[in-house]
């Protein structure tokens, strides 16, 4: 499939799902005829049709307030070469942003998709470029790579799937036994926990509004001379702070203070704020990395230390053992033990000295 850019096709021409009708029945679609109304058809939000066929492939909820509005013309984002498995996938992608009935069945199958893309990825990677430590599975990946397309947490990914598979949520799933962040197996006090998946809140949001900006900055380097050196300026811009965003995101306590509060202060790896993201895992030491009864932390020395005994203060050092003063033996001429109470003080000053 490729995208033959945006055209003003009548709408009359548009082939229309059966639903349509029903669509111009439901609220969301009244506010959004309301707001085309006030602010006028917009080419990038655009409804995606199939060139050859014109056959309606996305934007349902748009065509239906287009109807509503009783409009002649509609902007249309043009496809060609669409099958029948475009179209799905289109359809999905695009309505992940909107409000629909089945919403956790189209959020499952986009996770399902992209576990898929993941999969061939790392199996076609080469050995030295698939990171170190122990990965996410694909479908783990695929849950944050979908959180990020639509704004939301892994963990509401999760449960829209769980939804969608007919599955009963695991009720014990909360922040208490399902932490936001690699842990290595040590303990994370909630409220941290609370303020580590606020943090990724917030980070995934900005990664979805930085994604949608993207996207709106291609559809300007389409319109004409000026669009291009536009596009080419900000779409830079935007890069680098949606690699910033990303690469901060966090998703693991830091391997080398692990939380011990004499350790995180002044810690170099973190910066002392205790967490760090997948991409900065790959500057640590593969030991660092062992959880549970093998978790470490560095001595300083190029060695390790049992994560367990720093957590509980370290072992005090020992003091040195105090050697005992070498006593001076004496013996006469056959070996036998002298008293030195016995030996005759002798004045080394005196002349007549015989040593």
């Amino acid at each position: 499939m490729k995208w033959d850019g945006y055209r003003l096709v009548p709408v009359k021409k548009i082939g229309l799902p059966g639903d349509i009708a029903a669509r111009q029945k439901q609220p969301n679609v009244v506010e959004l005829a309301e707001s085309i109304k006030k602010l006028g058809q917009q080419p990038i939000h655009a409804p995606s049709i199939d060139g050859r066929t014109h056959q309606l492939i996305a934007g349902r909820d748009r065509m239906a307030a287009i109807l509503l509005l009783k409009l002649k013309e509609v902007w249309c984002h043009v496809a060609s070469d669409v099958t029948e498995q475009d179209a799905l996938d289109l359809e999905v992608e695009e309505n992940l942003h909107r409000r629909q009935d089945n919403r956790d069945e189209l959020i499952a199958r986009r996770v399902k998709k992209v576990a898929a893309t993941v999969k061939e990825e790392r199996a076609a990677a080469p050995p030295t470029d698939r990171g170190r430590g122990r990965p996410k599975s694909p479908e783990g990946e695929a849950r944050e790579i979908v959180a990020r397309e639509i704004g939301a947490t892994p963990e509401a990914v999760r449960a829209a799937t769980t939804r969608a598979s007919g599955e009963l949520p695991d009720k014990k799933s909360d922040i208490s036994t399902k932490p936001p962040v690699t842990t290595y197996g040590v303990p994370l006090p909630t409220d941290l926990a609370q303020v580590i998946t606020q943090a990724q809140e917030h980070i995934d949001a900005a990664d979805s509004h930085l994604r949608r900006a993207q996207a709106a900055i291609t559809a300007l380097g389409k319109q004409g001379s000026l669009g291009g050196p536009l596009e080419s300026r900000i779409k830079a811009e935007l890069h680098r702070a949606a690699d910033t965003v990303r690469r901060e995101r966090p998703d693991s306590i830091c391997p080398v203070c692990k939380l011990i509060s004499a350790r995180q202060l002044g810690c170099h790896f973190c910066g002392g704020i205790g967490v760090v993201s997948n991409d900065k895992l790959a500057g640590a030491a593969p030991e660092l990395l062992a959880g549970g009864d093998k978790a470490v932390v560095p001595d300083g020395r190029g060695g390790f230390l049992p994560y367990a005994r720093e957590a509980a203060g370290g072992e005090q050092p020992k003091k040195p053992a105090t050697k005992a003063k070498p006593r001076l033996r004496v013996q006469d001429e056959h070996g036998n033990p002298f008293p030195m109470d016995d030996v005759p003080a002798v004045d080394l000053d005196a002349e007549d000295d015989p040593f």
